[in-house]
């Protein structure tokens, strides 16, 4: 048998799944002269990605690389699902053991707060968020496309357009009521705040710089008087946990604008937002009621979020000798600092700032 076929058959074992990773990868090491001679740069690159490691989830890149190159050959082959299926699970597997780690980790820290959460319990939020599930009501039927990827100009302004109006239905009648229950107000058409004992939380969607839909959700909680650092500030349970992954996972039906919204498509948008709903009461805004005022935010990254000029406004009160004075002007300096920063949270409209 010369080296052509028996690498066919490699790759056969391959596209069957009846080859190991760290199999592949030897075989592969130990021909690498042979196989640059007979296959292009793609197929290498398909089949051997610059990033590959001996894992699952490299095995079923390989496997795809495989099936084109067979394709491109004129003999489409059938894959199976083994290494996918495998990667999956080295995946649950790979999550559950950094959830441990961070456990293991934060146990020092975790055990003082959950002490306090006893002695100190959130405000409980009544809020049956599982009823808003599925589509809005009341929710137009889709319309009927004569085409399933924008071309022209036209196209893709009918897409977005729908796209929009999709969104804005969802976001009416999912995350505004369940930012409702939390005390939240809207800022904006895609923006909720609230201030609760010199607290701000934000929630805010971030619109596609092309146009389409909703490139990102921003979340936040920090002192009025600072500006946002980092990103939610949450436990890793929450902030990547599954209701975190669920909600990233295909978030491109909301973001792009660039296909018809049929049906299948109008049904994919509602089930995201349900994946934004579960992720924000099932998690960020719990976490974010337990730390009801400036006593419980406790973040080492804050005080390199706190805006320089807000810092320059309190240490000039230490040119003032008088004790009485100066705690006046600190009061002042503080009211003022907060009106300003109500503005940039989006809590009042535009005030001038000195």
């Amino acid at each position: 048998m010369g080296f052509r076929d028996e690498m066919k058959q490699v790759f056969l074992r391959v596209a069957a799944g009846k080859i190991e990773p760290e199999e592949w990868e030897k075989w592969w090491n130990g021909n690498k002269v042979e196989l640059e001679e007979i296959l292009t740069r793609g197929d290498r690159g398909r089949m051997m990605p610059a990033l590959w490691n001996a894992n699952y989830y490299w095995m079923a890149k390989t496997q795809s690389g495989v099936a084109y190159y067979f394709h491109a050959q004129g003999r489409p082959v059938k894959t199976s699902g083994y290494y996918g299926e495998k990667a999956r699970e080295e995946e649950i597997r790979d999550r559950r053991k950094a959830m441990e780690t961070y456990y293991r980790d934060t146990a020092s820290v975790r055990h003082p707060w959950e002490e306090y959460l006893e002695r100190h319990p959130a405000e409980s939020i009544i809020f049956d968020w599982k009823s808003l599930l599925g589509a809005p009501p009341g929710q137009k039927p889709a319309k009927i496309f004569g085409y399933k990827k924008a071309r022209t100009g036209e196209q893709w302004k009918e897409c977005k357009d729908e796209l929009k109006q999709r969104l804005k239905e969802n976001l009416q009648a999912k995350i505004a009521p369940a930012a409702k229950a939390y005390g939240m107000k809207k800022a904006g058409p895609k923006t909720f705040v609230r201030e609760k004992n010199g607290l701000v939380s934000r929630i805010q969607f971030i619109g596609y710089f092309r146009g389409g839909g909703y490139e990102a959700m921003s979340c936040y909680l920090c002192p009025i008087y600072a500006i946002e650092y980092g990103i939610l500030g949450l436990p890793g349970h929450v902030s990547q946990g599954d209701y975190f992954q669920n909600m990233h996972k295909g978030w491109g039906v909301i973001e792009y604008g660039t296909e018809a919204v049929d049906a299948g498509m109008v049904e994919s948008i509602n089930r995201k937002f349900d994946d934004i709903l579960a992720f924000l009461v099932d998690g960020v805004l719990p976490e974010w009621q337990k730390i009801d005022s400036l006593e419980t935010y406790n973040d080492p990254r804050e005080p390199i979020a706190v805006m320089y000029h807000n810092a320059q406004l309190f240490a000039r009160t230490k040119q003032i000798a008088d004790a009485e004075k100066r705690r006046n002007t600190l009061r002042e300096t503080y009211e003022e600092v907060c009106r300003f920063m109500r503005y940039y949270h989006g809590l009042t409209k535009r005030t001038k700032r000195d």
